[in-house]
């Protein structure tokens, strides 16, 4: 019997080459839809392009009595985040035999861990959504601090700080000061160019505000983000290196001491067209305001690749085709031969949520990459 979708949300539809398919719960797939891609490009992201006799609109109109439902299993229910082998069995269930998908945590069982409240709710700007999260270690003081940007394609309704809310706050417990910021994605009022490369900036530069009161060094700042979190934290280190005049670069760029970006570009033109496919639409011309044709200088200023060397250590953390492991070795290697120390740790295709998800053993490297960083393993 094929169930009745109320609403163009709730179901994704996924062809398959022997004409028939799978209608799917989107929530019970959200994890999938990053890698989903490969198969067929409208199973990415939103699912408002998929038309079937409920009345979605659509690009390519689908025949809903050839579907096949395939309910979810009892164990992928229980709302709790689960080990790549259960999230394994959970999509196999799901997907045609020829699909293979990572096991990927799911950005809402991200959202979902433990995370404690933040000490200090601050604006940095004027805007609703220009604020963050300061949480404090125990102790005195002065603490090393790590910025922390979420991720989300750079798009309104992806992803906003509950999604790094987790390890901000697994951080803080191994001694970090962390500032888990908001700001404004593509689709709010201000953001783009250049709303959104300022509220990076500005965001990070607030730290001078926040210091007084709260015992941070500032002398030992490290950004981390993750997927377009990943190159804004690039982006925030790339500062420094920008025309004066430039309209990102912001008046007193805070010197950092460290960056890791954890699966996402550093590069922006390249990403052109890869962009479509992981996030379901173009969204970097729209971050941009136009084509690399069109502003060429726009691309150059965003992409923190073409500012070599930044004079700060970094780390790059590749786990999805968000950055490939090739892509990855390209940054280094242009890294180091204009002087900059780049670490590159690569997980294979296990997963674009599993890096930011305490618990799993992804995190483990990463944190351990950033209390190198913030050289916490020498104090503690």
């Amino acid at each position: 019997m094929i169930p009745t979708a109320t609403n163009c949300a709730e179901f994704i539809f996924l062809p398959d080459p022997s004409g028939t398919g799978l209608l799917l719960n989107l929530a019970d797939l959200d994890h999938a839809i990053p890698r989903m891609s490969a198969f067929h490009p409208l199973a990415v992201g939103r699912t408002d392009w998929i038309e079937n006799k409920n009345g979605c609109s659509a690009t390519d109109p689908i025949d809903a009595a050839s579907l096949a439902y395939i309910p979810r299993p009892k164990s992928c229910r229980e709302g709790k985040p689960m080990r790549k082998f259960g999230l394994a069995l959970c999509a196999a269930a799901f997907l045609p035999s020829n699909l293979v998908i990572a096991q990927n945590i799911s950005p809402r069982e991200v959202d979902a861990l433990p995370a404690t409240e933040p000490n200090v709710i601050s604006n940095y700007g004027t805007d609703p959504l220009q604020f963050g999260e300061l949480r404090l270690p125990a102790g005195e003081g002065p603490f090393p601090v790590v910025v922390i940007i979420h991720g989300g394609c750079w798009t309104d309704g992806y992803a906003t700080k509950q999604n790094t809310a987790p390890i901000a706050s697994d951080l803080r417990s191994a001694g970090f000061a962390t500032w888990n910021i908001e700001y404004r994605q593509v689709g709010s009022a201000g953001a783009g160019w250049p709303g959104t490369f300022l509220d990076w900036g500005n965001a990070t530069d607030h730290l001078r505000t926040l210091a007084k009161d709260n015992g941070l060094d500032l002398s030992n700042v490290t950004v981390v983000g993750h997927s377009a979190g990943a190159h804004a934290a690039l982006f925030v280190a790339s500062r420094s290196r920008l025309p004066v005049e430039s309209e990102v670069r912001g008046e007193d760029p805070l010197p950092v001491k460290a960056v890791v970006a954890i699966d996402g570009p550093g590069d922006l033109g390249p990403f052109v067209g890869l962009d479509a496919t992981i996030c379901g639409k173009p969204v970097i011309e729209p971050l941009i305001g136009g084509s690399i044709d069109t502003y060429p200088s726009r691309f150059s200023e965003a992409s923190p690749a073409a500012r070599l060397p930044l004079g700060v250590r970094q780390g790059l953390i590749s786990s999805s085709l968000v950055l490939s492991p090739e892509v990855a070795e390209t940054y280094r290697a242009t890294a180091t031969e204009a002087g900059d120390k780049v670490d590159v740790r690569v997980f294979g295709d296990s997963g674009h949520f599993e890096p930011i998800a305490p618990g799993s053993s992804e995190w483990r490297v990463v944190k351990e990459l950033i209390l190198t960083f913030g050289g916490i393993e020498k104090q503690r």
